[in-house]
C-alpha cells in the first residue's frame, strides 16, 4: 500500500511541475516590449484625449519609501508600490507625480544622495513580494530634484530592495537587488557604482533564488557596509518566504567583498526577510529585525477552515529583534517577549526597522501595527491606533532635530505627526488607490464602486474631483474584491473581501452570504479575487465561484452547485490554487455561462450548468485566465485574456471566439508584450475593444487588428478592470495604483467609417457661459479670460490645419493654424477677437467653428 501511495505522490509532483514549466520572459524580451511601448506612446491617438481622474484619494495607497530633503524638510518625496514617485515642496499640502511614463511606475526604493540632496535615485520594482508586486526595469537617477531623469541600467534586477549612498561621495551608491519574484535569475545581489550610475559592479551574489532586501552603511566610516540577504520564491500556488541562504552579510572594504555573519544570529531554512539600521548618534549600535518562520508546536492542531484563517492563525516565531553594540561583531536577541501579531505569517510584507537619529534607544518596527521601543528594543508599544491610522506599515522618516515629528507610510498612504504619534494628520490628497475591480449603478449622476487592495470597498460620485475626500464612502473593509449592485435598487449591493468572503447589504444592513460549506467538497478553494456576479437577466440571481460554480436565486440566501470541480485540481500548498479566476454570463442568453481557472482551463455551459464543455483548443496552456467577456452584441462571441505574470512571463494573450469557444483567434495585434488583465467589448460598436494590462490601457476600433495606447491624461499604470456605463456612454477604468479614471466615449463613437474619410472630425462644443468681466485685470491678479477648448480628430496625417471661427453674420472673428498629426487633438482659445481695430472678447450669440471644409456650431449664453 505504501508503495502505491509513494507512486501517487510522485506522479502528482510530476503533474505539478509540468503545470508550472512556463519559461520566464528574457531581458531581451522585456527591453523589446519597453521599446515597442515607447513607440506606441509616441504615435498614440489619445495623447490629448480628455480622461479625468475621479479619485478616490481618501484612503491613500501602499507607500514603500519616504525621503526628505535634509536642507528643507518641507520638501519630500513619496514612493508608491504601483503609483510612481511624488514630490511635495509644501510639507504635504499637495503632491505632484515626477516619475510618470518613464518605465513601469512600480517602485522598490528611492534615495537622496547624502552629500547632494538634489540627486535622487529610484529603484523600480516593488520589494514587498506581494501578489501585485510588479517587476521594474532597473534604476533611474535625477540630478535636479526630479525635473529630468537618466536611465542607469540594471534592467533585469526586477525588484529593488534598497538603495544607499555614500556619506560624502555623490558618485558612490549601492543597489540591493532582490531579482525576479516568480522565477530564478542571476541579476540579484549587491551592485556598486563609483561613477554616478554609469557603470555597475556586482560585488555580492549568493545564488539565483536569494537577493538583497536591505542595506545600511556606517555614517562615519563608509568602508563598513551591511546587507540583508533573503531567500524567497513565489509561485501561483506557493510562497516560500525563508531559506538557508537568508542571512546578514558584512563588508569592511566599502562593499568590495563580503562575509556572512553566522555567529549569534539564526541560521537555517526558517530565516526570512530581515531589515537593518545603524544609529546615527552612536554608530557602534545596529539593530536587526528578522522574520523567523520556524513553526511553533501546538497542543492541538486547529482545523484550517479557510485561507484567511491560515494567514492569521498559523503559529510561527515571527518578528524578532537583535542588537549589536560593537559595530556588528556580536549580536543579541533583545525583545523580552514574543512579538505576536506584528508579522503574523506574512513577515515578507514588512521586515524593516528604524532608529531615532538622536537617541539610539528609541527604535521603530513595521508590521501590521507600528511599534516603538524606548528601552533599546526590550519592550514595545503601539503608537498608531488602528482606529486613527491605517495598518500595514512600510516607510518612516524621523526628524533628526525633533523626534516627535515623523512621517509614516503604509497601505493607507502618508501620515504625519508632531507629537510622537499621539495624533496624526492623514495626507490623503493623492489618488493612489490600488483597485481590483470596478462597477457602477444607474443613479443620476451615477456612482462608481470598487474593491481595493487592503482598503475595502468604496462608492463615490462619477462627478468627483480627484482630490475630493468627501465624495466617497467606505462600504466594507478588507481587501475589497468584486462589488455588484442591484440594477433596480442601488441600496442593495454585494461586496466582500479576499478569498470569496461576500456579504449582501440592503438599506445599510449587511449579512454574510458566502456559504461556510459546499456539498460534496471537503476543501473549498476560493481565489484571492473570487468572482461574484449578479445576473443581467434576473437581479435576484447571483453566481459565486470557488473551484465550482454556485448559483443563488434569492440574493445569496441559498446556494446550489451547478458544476463539478472545473479546475485541474493540482497539488495544493500554502496559497489557494486551482480555483475559478474568471466568470461571465451572456447578456443575451441566461443559460450561457463561461468559466476560466487560474490553472488554465476554460469552460462553457449552454444550458445553465447541466452540462459543461471544455473550450481550450488553440489557447496557450497553463496560463492564468484573467478575464472573460461575453458580447452584448452577438450571443456566440466571447473574449478571453490570459497571463503568465505568476511565472515572470510578460507575453500578451488576448483571444476572441465567435462560436462560443470552439475556436479561438488571437487579437493582441500590436500590443507590446505586457501581462493582460481585462478585455471588454463596446456595447454599441462591435469593433470597439478596450483592454487593460499591467502597464496601461489600450483601445482598438477595428476589432483588435490595431491597438492605441491611452496616454496623456492616463498614466503608464496597471489597469485591472473596466466597465461601460451604458446610459452615459462612459468608460470607467480601475487602476492598481492611481484610483479611478473616466473616459467619455461619445467622441470615440464619432469615428465612423464615413467620418474617417474626412480631413477633420469636429466634436460638439458645450454651451459656453458668458462672463461680462472677461478681459478685466487687477494689478494683483492675472487677466480674467475664458479658456474655451475645441476638440477634434485628424484621420489623415496633415502637418497643419486652418481653423476659423465665424459669428452669426458669417464674419471670421478668429483664425489660427495648428500643427497636428493623426489622432485626437484640441486647441484652447481665450475668446479674444478684434472688432473695428480694437481687441475685445466674444459676446453672447451663435458661432461656427470650421476647419478643413467641416463646420460645427456653438453658443455663448
Amino acid at each position: 500500500m505504501q508503495k502505491y501511495i509513494l507512486i501517487f505522490l510522485f506522479l502528482s509532483l510530476i503533474k505539478f511541475v509540468n503545470a508550472q514549466n512556463i519559461t520566464p520572459s528574457t531581458i531581451e524580451e522585456r527591453k523589446e516590449a519597453f521599446k515597442n511601448k515607447q513607440i506606441l506612446q509616441k504615435n498614440s491617438w489619445f495623447k490629448k484625449y480628455p480622461i479625468r481622474n475621479i479619485g478616490p484619494c481618501v484612503m491613500g495607497g501602499r507607500v514603500v519609501d519616504i525621503e526628505v530633503n535634509p536642507t528643507n524638510i518641507n520638501e519630500f518625496y513619496v514612493a508608491y508600490a504601483s503609483n510612481g514617485v511624488y514630490k511635495t515642496d509644501n510639507n504635504g499640502q499637495n503632491f505632484v507625480p515626477i516619475f510618470d511614463n518613464l518605465s513601469r511606475i512600480t517602485i522598490g526604493d528611492i534615495a537622496l544622495s547624502k552629500s547632494n540632496p538634489k540627486i535622487i535615485w529610484v529603484g523600480t520594482g516593488e520589494n514587498n513580494a506581494s501578489r501585485s508586486s510588479y517587476a521594474g526595469m532597473g534604476v533611474y537617477k535625477s540630478n535636479n530634484s526630479g525635473k529630468t531623469w537618466e536611465y542607469c541600467g540594471l534592467e533585469n534586477t526586477q525588484h529593488i530592495g534598497r538603495i544607499i549612498t555614500h556619506p560624502t561621495n555623490e558618485n558612490i551608491a549601492f543597489v540591493a537587488s532582490m531579482g525576479a519574484l516568480y522565477s530564478k535569475n542571476t541579476e540579484r545581489g549587491v551592485y556598486k557604482t563609483i561613477d554616478g550610475g554609469k557603470n555597475w559592479k556586482k560585488t555580492l551574489f549568493i545564488n539565483d533564488s536569494t537577493g538583497i532586501i536591505d542595506m545600511t552603511i556606517h555614517p562615519k566610516n563608509p568602508n563598513l557596509v551591511w546587507a540583508c540577504a533573503w531567500e524567497r520564491a513565489r509561485k501561483a500556488n506557493q510562497f516560500k518566504e525563508s531559506g538557508e541562504s537568508s542571512g546578514l552579510y558584512f563588508s569592511d572594504n566599502g562593499g568590495e567583498t563580503w562575509i556572512k555573519i553566522q555567529q549569534d544570529l539564526p541560521q537555517g531554512k526558517q530565516v526570512g526577510r530581515m531589515g537593518i539600521a545603524i544609529s546615527e548618534s552612536n554608530p557602534d549600535i545596529l539593530y536587526l529585525v528578522l522574520d523567523n518562520q520556524e513553526k511553533i508546536k501546538e497542543d492541538k492542531k486547529k482545523e484550517n477552515t479557510d485561507a484567511n484563517a491560515a494567514l492569521i492563525e498559523a503559529k510561527i516565531k515571527g518578528c524578532e529583534v537583535y542588537i549589536s553594540t560593537n559595530t556588528g561583531k556580536n549580536w543579541k536577541k533583545i525583545n523580552q517577549k514574543a512579538l505576536e501579531g506584528v508579522f503574523y505569517t506574512y513577515g515578507y510584507y514588512f521586515g524593516q526597522i528604524r532608529i531615532n537619529p538622536s537617541n539610539s534607544n528609541h527604535i521603530y518596527i513595521f508590521g501590521v501595527p507600528f511599534l516603538k521601543s524606548i528601552d533599546g528594543g526590550k519592550t514595545y508599544k503601539s503608537i498608531a491606533k488602528f482606529s486613527k491610522v491605517h495598518p500595514d506599515h512600510h516607510a518612516l522618516w524621523i526628524n533628526p532635530n525633533n523626534e516627535n515629528h515623523f512621517i509614516l507610510g503604509n497601505d493607507g498612504g502618508i501620515y504625519t505627526t508632531y507629537d510622537g504619534g499621539k495624533t496624526y494628520t492623514h495626507l490623503n490628497n493623492t489618488p493612489a488607490g490600488q483597485f481590483y475591480t470596478v462597477n457602477t449603478d444607474n443613479e443620476t449622476p451615477y456612482n462608481v464602486y470598487g474593491g481595493l487592495q487592503d482598503n475595502g470597498t468604496y462608492k463615490g460620485s462619477s462627478k468627483a474631483e480627484s482630490d475630493d475626500t468627501k465624495a466617497w464612502e467606505l462600504l466594507s473593509w478588507g481587501d475589497g474584491m468584486y462589488v455588484q449592485i442591484d440594477p433596480n435598487n442601488s441600496k442593495t449591493y454585494y461586496s466582500g473581501y479576499q478569498f470569496g468572503t461576500y456579504s449582501r447589504t440592503i438599506d445599510g444592513k449587511s449579512k454574510r452570504i458566502t456559504p461556510k460549506k459546499i456539498e460534496g467538497i471537503n476543501n473549498v478553494r476560493f481565489n484571492w479575487r473570487a468572482p461574484l456576479l449578479i445576473s443581467k437577466h434576473q437581479s435576484n440571481t447571483l453566481y459565486l465561484c470557488s473551484q465550482v460554480v454556485l448559483k443563488s436565486k434569492n440574493q445569496g440566501t441559498d446556494w446550489e452547485k451547478i458544476s463539478d470541480d472545473l479546475t485541474q485540481n493540482l497539488p495544493q500548498s500554502n496559497v489557494p490554487f486551482s480555483t475559478i479566476s474568471a466568470f461571465a454570463e451572456s447578456p443575451l442568453d441566461s443559460n450561457m455561462l463561461y468559466v476560466g481557472t487560474d490553472d488554465g482551463w476554460v469552460w462553457v455551459t449552454k444550458n445553465g450548468g447541466k452540462k459543461w464543455e471544455k473550450i481550450i483548443q488553440n489557447l496557450p496552456k497553463k496560463r492564468w485566465i484573467s478575464s472573460l467577456f461575453a458580447s452584448n452584441i452577438d450571443k456566440n462571441t466571447i473574449f478571453l485574456t490570459l497571463n503568465g505574470y505568476r511565472n515572470d512571463e510578460i507575453t500578451s494573450y488576448i483571444y476572441k471566439s465567435t462560436d462560443a469557444g470552439t475556436n479561438w483567434i488571437s487579437i493582441k495585434g500590436n500590443i507590446p508584450n505586457e501581462s493582460v488583465n481585462i478585455i471588454i467589448q463596446d456595447n454599441q460598436n462591435e469593433n470597439f475593444l478596450y483592454c487593460g494590462t499591467d502597464e496601461g490601457a489600450y483601445i482598438s476600433i477595428d476589432a483588435g487588428k490595431n491597438w492605441h495606447v491611452l496616454t496623456g491624461d492616463f498614466p503608464n499604470i496597471a489597469t485591472y478592470d473596466m466597465y461601460i456605463q451604458a446610459r452615459e456612454k462612459e468608460l470607467v477604468l480601475a487602476t492598481h495604483g492611481r484610483s479611478i479614471f473616466i473616459m467619455d466615449l461619445k467622441p470615440l463613437y464619432e469615428l465612423t467609417e464615413k467620418n474617417l474619410q474626412k480631413n477633420i472630425i469636429l466634436f460638439k462644443v458645450k454651451a459656453i457661459q458668458f462672463d461680462k468681466d472677461w478681459g478685466k485685470q487687477y494689478d494683483y491678479e492675472e487677466k480674467n479670460e475664458p479658456q474655451i477648448q475645441f476638440n477634434f480628430f485628424i484621420p489623415i496625417n496633415k502637418e497643419k490645419i486652418n481653423i476659423n471661427i465665424r459669428n452669426k453674420e458669417n464674419k471670421i472673428i478668429y483664425q489660427t493654424d495648428i500643427n497636428t498629426k493623426i489622432g485626437f487633438d484640441n486647441f484652447v482659445w481665450n475668446g479674444q477677437i478684434t472688432d473695428k481695430g480694437e481687441k475685445t472678447y466674444i459676446q453672447k450669440g451663435e458661432y461656427t467653428l470650421e476647419g478643413e471644409g467641416e463646420k460645427i456650431s456653438f453658443v455663448v449664453e
